[in-house]
């Protein structure tokens, strides 16, 4: 549910040539920019002082790859956007990004670290799951520790995207969310099918392997940003629909052994451990429990506004990229907990 709805939107936006890329005081001034500073020529210019004024360069911008023309590319569009707003224009995107302010050589700051909040969710909640793992040896576990190890991987990349933006680093960030929507969907399916046997596991692991590695494939002989799109919105959407199911199931299961569970010892600690995360929004009641992959589901449908309605980045920092990657970190704080729960509760009635 929750990974597939979280990447998704950020799969399925293409970047289009931007207004301010075909802007020809833009072109004119990465020209001049490259033949001053790249290229030594001696270039008299009243651009020549804003290309030292923001002449900032830190060591770590050479850590991550800027150039001489990715930084007169930066310049200039710090310097249009300057004169822009100066002259009550409103801020266009080059090369399909906001101009956002570069932070010690880091493209998008605010997106790197949301990003790197949604890593250490992961991290924190594949300890959690592990231990659960060596505690009671469920193979179902094993399956939430595939997910999260590759949705580690995954956010990882797409730190390093929004660290530094380039066709390498952004292929990196779109076959990592590919990989955690697949894995995601392998993950369900187990689940709601109670796949558990170790040949039926390896059949359903080989054929999801071998389906994201023939996708891999067509995007590198063929990068099609509407095949991925409509690939992706199937896979995810299924998964959406298959975890919703499942909470539904699990929610008949619960309500017609409320009596035996409400009093079980042995699901008290998953079950106080969810309420006290649910107490902070005030619908801490034990039969709201196996509803929640439904309300995560409405909370990262609602959270997409972010991405539908975009705005201008505040203060060049903020966009509503970044808030999507904030509003996906929400979810993950409590599901891991709720999917120990479930596994829990599944076992205590199978005793």
């Amino acid at each position: 549910m929750k990974i597939s709805v979280i990447i998704l939107i950020s799969l399925i936006s293409p970047i289009f040539c931007s207004i301010g890329d075909n802007l020809p005081e833009f072109q004119e001034c990465v020209k001049l920019c490259q033949s001053y500073k790249c290229q030594n020529k001696k270039i008299h210019s009243q651009l020549t002082n804003d290309f030292n004024k923001h002449n900032v360069i830190f060591p770590l911008n050479y850590l991550f790859f800027w150039d001489c023309n990715s930084d007169c590319d930066y310049k200039c569009q710090q310097i249009i956007t300057s004169i822009r707003s100066h002259n009550n224009q409103p801020m266009v995107k080059f090369h399909g990004k906001w101009p956002f302010i570069r932070f010690f050589g880091i493209t998008e700051i605010a997106s790197t670290i949301f990003s790197l909040l949604n890593f250490h969710v992961n991290y924190t909640n594949f300890k959690n799951v592990n231990r659960q793992y060596r505690k009671t040896g469920n193979k179902m576990y094993l399956q939430y520790l595939y997910l999260l190890t590759i949705s580690m991987v995954g956010w990882i990349f797409s730190t390093i995207f929004h660290i530094r933006d380039t066709s390498f680093t952004e292929i990196l960030d779109y076959y990592g969310a590919s990989f955690i929507i697949f894995t995601n969907f392998y993950v369900i399916l187990v689940r709601y099918y109670n796949i558990y046997s170790s040949r039926e596991l390896y059949i359903v692991q080989g054929v999801f392997f071998v389906a994201y590695c023939l996708h891999v494939l067509k995007m590198t002989y063929n990068w099609d940003y509407s095949y991925n799109m409509i690939f992706h919105l199937i896979i995810g959407i299924s998964g959406m629909v298959l975890w919703i199911l499942h909470s539904l199931r699990v929610a008949r299961t619960y309500s017609s052994n409320y009596q035996v569970l409400n009093n079980s010892i042995s699901i008290l600690p998953y079950e106080t451990k969810i309420l006290t995360k649910l107490n902070f929004l005030g619908i801490s009641k034990s039969r709201n429990i196996p509803y929640l992959p439904i309300f995560l589901n409405l909370w990262l449908i609602a959270v997409m506004g972010f991405e539908i309605g975009e705005f201008t980045p505040w203060m060049k920092l903020i966009d509503s990229h970044s808030l999507w990657h904030l509003g996906s970190w929400v979810p993950q704080l409590i599901w891991y907990d709720w999917n120990i729960w479930d596994l829990e509760v599944d076992r205590a009635l199978h005793k």
